[in-house]
């Protein structure tokens, strides 16, 4: 991926936030893909955050938390 000022697009880093019932920030986690498909990063979101919290089911995922929010999506650049 180029762009028109001469850098190269290494990787995209997307940060997203795991807000629980009580509107607070339970964690926030950042991933580097090299893929721009939404589909595949949530999936990744989801598969780390159940390893993070030991969470067994996607049940016991809307349990625990209310939304998840994407922060940011940056492109990560080299010359």
């Amino acid at each position: 991926m180029d762009n028109d000022k001469g850098y190269e697009i290494l990787t995209l880093r997307y940060v997203f936030e795991f807000i629980d019932y009580n509107g607070n920030t339970m964690n926030v986690i950042e991933i580097d893909s090299k893929t721009d498909n939404i589909q595949d990063i949530i999936q990744d979101v989801f598969e780390i955050s159940r390893r993070v919290f030991n969470l067994e089911t996607s049940d016991d995922f809307d349990i625990v938390f209310k939304s998840v929010r994407l922060i940011t999506r940056s492109p990560i650049l080299v010359r």
